[in-house]
Formats: structure tokens, C-alpha cells, sequence
């Protein structure tokens, strides 16, 4: 056999070898993306049913909130006082002032009561529920618009309550939402005002809708809503009675208006 035959042979044998590994690359390769093609597919699947079962989480959650706000509105409607404004016969401050606490106008029309805050002068302004004296443990909640806020700074309003018969300066407790979205839980006596909680909630707080503020008021412990929403808890017993009514805030100097309506109260 010469040269040239063996080397023919040598060669087909590291052709055929040749041939068999592509071969054999060819086919894993497929079914390496075949087996890609039905992890990701799986993959897939796992993740739309985690996706779909979230989003149901999340359905449920909102319709659990749904109902829960219906029934609480539900009840709202079934206290024992409810002002919805379209008179006066809450007895509430009507009348424009010009002085040291302030220039404002206070009025109520169309269903509301109005506060046109024309120049603050840093002083907290409100007014008693003229029933609301002495209660002890009850629920109260108001609907609160800020219709004008400050160009600058801010405005807060709410409810004052357990405020001693004797004034502010004796002690009061204060809870309300702020146009720039924060509320504020707060006790004042003798000057100074203590900071029970103070919170940013943008996404509970209307900047330019109607937002319902609600306190129950059990002994010492407290719960307060914004919307519905459970805020805040506390316990507390610095004061164990005292007078229920609107509260306002504002920095010095900003004109501002702020509406109420649907103030109510249900005792315990």
C-alpha cells in the first residue's frame, strides 16, 4: 500500500470523526434550546401565575377596602348627630374678624361651613360644637376640602376634642390633615404644643377633594382614620373629658380658604 492510500484513509477516518462531532454538537445544541424554550415557557407561566394571583391578592384587598368603607360610611350615617350644614343650627361661629388673631370671615353656605382665612397671624383658630361639651368616649368625623390653600406653607384642619371647659390652656387633644399631606395628632396646655404623631400620607390625603377625618375615643386609647383608613393608634390619659369641635392651623401670613361639611358625632 503506498503512501497516498494511507493518507486517503486517515484523512475519511478524521473526516467521518469530524462529522460525528458536529453531529453530536448539532443535537445538543438543539435540545439545549428546546429545553431553554420550555424552561422560559414555564418560566412564563410560573411567573403570570404569580402575576395573576398577586393582581387577585391585590382584587381582593381593594374590594375587602370597598366593602369595609361602605359599611363604615353605612354606619357614619346612623349617628346621632349629623350637621350636613345646610343651616345653622349647630350654633356655629358665623361672622367676619379683624384683629389680633387674625382677618377671616367664617360663613356657611351651599351645604358647607367656610373659612376664608384672608391674613393668619399664627394663632389656631376653631370652634365648640355647641353639644359637644363634656363627652367622655365617643366617635366624630367631618369632611374637610382645602379649597385655597397657601401659596406657601401650609394649612391644617380637623377636630379639637377632650378640650378642657376652661380653654386651651387647660389642655386639648387635636387630630388633622394638612395640605401638604401630612396629619397630625397633637396635645396643647400651657402654651406648649406636644407632637403625638405627625405623618406624611399622599396617599390617603385629597389635596383638592373632600377628605373624611374620623376619631374613636375609648378611656385612654384612641383610633384615628383618614378616609377610612386606620392611621393611628395611641393611648393616652391626660385629659378623660372635655369639649368637641373644628380646629384650624396655619402659618402666619398666608391667605388660605378651608371648608367642612358633614360634621358628626355618636357617644359611647
Amino acid at each position: 500500500m503506498d503512501n497516498s492510500t494511507e493518507t486517503f484513509r486517515t484523512d475519511q477516518k478524521d473526516l467521518l470523526f469530524a462529522c460525528g462531532m458536529l453531529t453530536v454538537y448539532a443535537v445538543c445544541f438543539i435540545a439545549f434550546v428546546f429545553g431553554s424554550f420550555l424552561w422560559i415557557k414555564e418560566d412564563k407561566k410560573t411567573v403570570m401565575a404569580n402575576a395573576t394571583a398577586t393582581e387577585g391578592a391585590a382584587a381582593t384587598q381593594r374590594a375587602n377596602m370597598t366593602v369595609t368603607a361602605v359599611a363604615r360610611i353605612t354606619e357614619q350615617a346612623t349617628y346621632e348627630h349629623i350637621d350636613r350644614f345646610d343651616d345653622n343650627s349647630g350654633r356655629w361661629y358665623v361672622g367676619t374678624v379683624n384683629g389680633d388673631y387674625g382677618d377671616f370671615s367664617a360663613y356657611i353656605a351651599n351645604g358647607e361651613y367656610v373659612w376664608n382665612i384672608i391674613d393668619a397671624k399664627g394663632y389656631t383658630l376653631g370652634d365648640d360644637f355647641y353639644k359637644g361639651q363634656g363627652i367622655k368616649d365617643f366617635d366624630a368625623y367631618v369632611d374637610i376640602m382645602f379649597s385655597k390653600p397657601p401659596e406657601t406653607g401650609g394649612i391644617c384642619g380637623g377636630l379639637t376634642f377632650r378640650k378642657s371647659s376652661m380653654g386651651w390652656e387647660d389642655g386639648a387633644y387635636v387630630f388633622a390633615v394638612c395640605s401638604d399631606l401630612n396629619y397630625i395628632v397633637s396635645y396643647y396646655q400651657i402654651g406648649e404644643w406636644t407632637s403625638l404623631m405627625r405623618e406624611w400620607v399622599g396617599d390617603l390625603i385629597f389635596p383638592t377633594e373632600w377628605n373624611r377625618i374620623e376619631v374613636h375615643v375609648s378611656g385612654n386609647e384612641f383610633v384615628f382614620y383618614i378616609n377610612n383608613h386606620p392611621v393611628f393608634e395611641m393611648q393616652d390619659d391626660r385629659r378623660k373629658s372635655g369639649n368637641l369641635g373644628l380646629f384650624i392651623d396655619m402659618e402666619k401670613g398666608n391667605p388660605a380658604v378651608l371648608r367642612f361639611d358633614n360634621f358628626a358625632v355618636q357617644r359611647r
